[in-house]
């Protein structure tokens, strides 16, 4: 079996957990919710939670060798027939894809608009980015092909050939651009106030909603409960030390996303812009605070998307690879038709997604006002991925033999550090998905904000 290098793991899992998230939406939501005091709960439930499902993912995957359906059937001790089905996870990676190469073809669009032209007001911004969702569907099929194709390439190569060497080359590459733009921040002097609003410890922010915020943003930072981590792992040495590797992805993910922080709203606070999340932090505020820079605009925005690029396609093409090794290892298919399989479902998919956003098909009046994006984004996040992590702690931590878990560690940690490690996977760490699993699902499908609900019962 092809195997990966200790380093290309590291990277290539890094690869996996450093995605958009972590540059347009981490930052924006540790700023407005106590700053310091949301980070520090944050590496705490990193500490707790995160890593503790995270290793577990590693030592199915480690230990089994294979597929996550097959990792469930072959490590179950009774009910394998029933068990198999927990690997319904490799389903998520290939939802999110769907949608996730849509909004990376709408990054790599503006990276090429944005070379000969930005938009030198918000209101301007807005009405491009909006008439490009809306109108343009044609350009953002080619985009969403592109970055399909794309991935596509890398995948059919395999782990050595194509996914190693894809992070091997683009992680360095990435961290080498935001440490240019980290220095180019450093210049202006909006960084103290942007180092305040991300860091100073803001106590009387903190809420049981924050905590939760805080909680299932480390959950969904490292690319847990989608079969990546459990692929991936099939594929390293015995003698690797996954441990300290797990400790160095985890170090890698969160610190670029703080990097990431520190830059944008240096940028946005230098020109009186105020921090928001998500699509509009990248397609209407960031755009144009680069109209702003003249020429050298162009150049930054050009460096800036093309960070993005490199953030998305390594994580892209980690959400592919669960279903292809399944089709590999389960069906008896080649690794080409396989990619071939994965890739054009996704694409298809991506494509009903671009429509139902478009004046062409407003998917959302016939779905209950959500459209297919929404409902793609809700289901993967507020329930597949949540309820694989909870079912992966239920299995290593009650149906595989103590013992036999203890050896899947290879004498890596003293045996009070497992034991102290198994109360965290058996009781702590299902508690906590479970509860951000409830209060997300209530609020996203029913708008019910059950923690207060709750509170108001008491």
């Amino acid at each position: 079996m092809i195997q990966f290098s200790r380093i290309g793991f590291i990277l290539s899992l890094a690869g996996s957990a450093i995605g958009l998230g972590n540059i347009w939406k981490f930052p924006y939501v540790a700023g407005a919710n106590g700053g310091g005091a949301f980070i520090f709960i944050f590496i705490i439930a990193v500490l707790f939670v995160l890593f503790s499902v995270f290793m577990a993912e590693i030592i199915l995957g480690r230990e089994s060798t294979k597929d996550p359906v097959s990792t469930f059937e072959t490590l179950a001790i009774k009910n394998k027939h029933i068990w198999k089905y927990s690997g319904f996870m490799i389903i998520s990676g290939l939802l999110i894809l769907s949608f996730y190469s849509m909004v990376l073809g709408w990054i790599l669009y503006y990276m090429i608009y944005l070379l000969f032209s930005i938009p030198s007001h918000g209101d301007e911004a807005s009405a491009l980015f909006a008439h490009f969702v809306q109108h343009e569907v044609f350009y953002q099929i080619i985009a969403h092909f592109v970055i399909i194709a794309l991935c596509g390439f890398v995948l059919v190569k395999g782990i050595k050939k194509g996914i190693e060497a894809l992070n091997v080359i683009l992680m360095p590459s990435l961290f080498l651009i935001f440490i240019f733009l980290f220095f180019y921040a450093l210049t202006l002097e909006s960084f103290s106030e942007s180092f305040a609003f991300m860091f100073n410890f803001r106590w009387e922010q903190i809420t049981s909603h924050v905590i939760l915020e805080a909680m299932g943003q480390a959950f969904f930072s490292m690319s847990v409960g989608v079969g990546t981590v459990m692929v991936y792992s099939a594929a390293i040495p015995k003698h690797t030390n996954f441990i300290s590797s797990s400790i160095y992805i985890a170090l890698l993910n969160t610190g670029l996303a703080i990097i990431a922080g520190l830059i944008i709203f240096s940028l946005l606070f230098e020109y009186n812009l105020q921090p928001n999340a998500g699509p509009g932090l990248i397609f209407i505020s960031l755009p144009t605070i680069f109209a702003q820079l003249g020429a050298f605009g162009h150049v930054m925005a050009f460096v800036f998307f093309i960070a993005l690029i490199f953030a998305g396609i390594t994580s892209a093409v980690s959400m592919a690879e669960p279903s292809i090794a399944y089709l590999i290892q389960r069906q008896n298919q080649q690794r080409k038709k396989a990619t071939f399989v994965v890739m054009l479902f996704c694409f298809l998919l991506g494509v009903i997604v671009i429509i139902g956003g478009s004046v062409y098909w407003d998917s959302a009046k016939y779905l209950g006002g959500n459209s297919v994006f929404d409902w793609l984004d809700k289901l993967t996040s507020t329930v597949f991925m949540p309820l694989a992590g909870i079912i992966m702690c239920l299995f290593v931590g009650f149906i595989t033999p103590k013992d036999k878990t203890y050896k899947m560690f290879d004498n890596y940690i003293s045996y009070k550090t497992f034991t102290f490690w198994l109360i965290l996977i058996r009781f702590v760490a299902p508690v906590a998905i479970g509860t951000i699993m409830l209060q997300s699902f209530f609020a996203q499908f029913f708008n019910i904000d059950i923690i207060s609900a709750i509170a108001m019962k008491l």
